[in-house]
């Protein structure tokens, strides 16, 4: 497998981290190792899936081989394929702070072997700021729903702000993660109008990720490009 030799080259600890997971499953319940569905999910990502339900489609088929190779990726030895809902109860337990974590130090590999040196703009790497979906309703979900209004009807989104390292060979690698949310129950003096509102939602965000990025980049010079207008 050409993604074994790709990862032995960049993170070659990567194992020995994928054993650190933090795990709070109810250990005689337990079917499968924390490494195996780490790869299970990463399936998602490394074959284009739309949604974790596609796992359970045609992966299945005995002619794929996804078994043996997630096996191999994980260096288990497990004899079926889980189900989606164990992946989704899976990451539950793990938590969203060891996955923050893992996505720096994996971030951080490559910066420093200068692999992506051919990226930067007058020395810098280029990150780009932007707000991507992440779940879009016909109902209110919770308080910090962004609304929008489509053909007459609202719509009741939660999206996230991403910043990216991106590179002229059109890579796009996620460096940091911040909710964009309506800010239920702020004194909003004068009416505003929904692009403003979303603006104002976006600048909010950004204001809670700063500080998060430079915590996990302390040295790292940065160019960054963005539509979110600064004030």
């Amino acid at each position: 497998m050409a993604l074994l030799g790709t990862l032995g080259h960049y993170w070659p600890g990567l194992p020995a981290v994928l054993k650190e997971l933090p795990d709070t499953r109810f250990e005689p319940f337990i079917t499968y190792d924390k490494r195996f569905l780490f790869w299970w999910g990463e399936l998602l990502f490394l074959l284009a899936l739309a949604s974790r339900r596609q796992l359970d489609g045609d992966l299945r088929d005995e002619e794929t081989q996804v078994l043996g190779n997630v096996n191999r990726l994980a260096r288990t030895e497990q004899t079926t394929l889980p189900v989606h809902k164990t992946l989704e109860h899976f990451v539950g337990h793990v938590g969203s702070g060891f996955w923050g974590a893992l996505r720096t130090r994996m971030l951080d590999r490559p910066i420093r072997m200068k692999a992506l040196d051919g990226a930067r703009l007058r020395g810098r790497l280029v990150v780009a700021l932007d707000g991507t979906g992440w779940l879009c309703l016909t109902q209110r979900h919770c308080k910090h729903c962004l609304e929008q209004k489509q053909g007459g009807k609202t719509i009741y989104m939660h999206q996230v702000l991403e910043a990216k390292l991106v590179s002229p060979s059109g890579l796009a690698l996620s460096m940091a993660s911040e909710f964009i949310e309506n800010p239920a129950g702020d004194a909003d003096p004068e009416p505003k109008s929904e692009e403003e509102r979303k603006q104002d939602c976006e600048l909010k965000a950004f204001a809670r990720l700063a500080p998060e990025f430079r915590k996990a980049y302390p040295l790292l010079p940065v160019c960054i490009t963005s539509d979110i207008p600064q004030s």
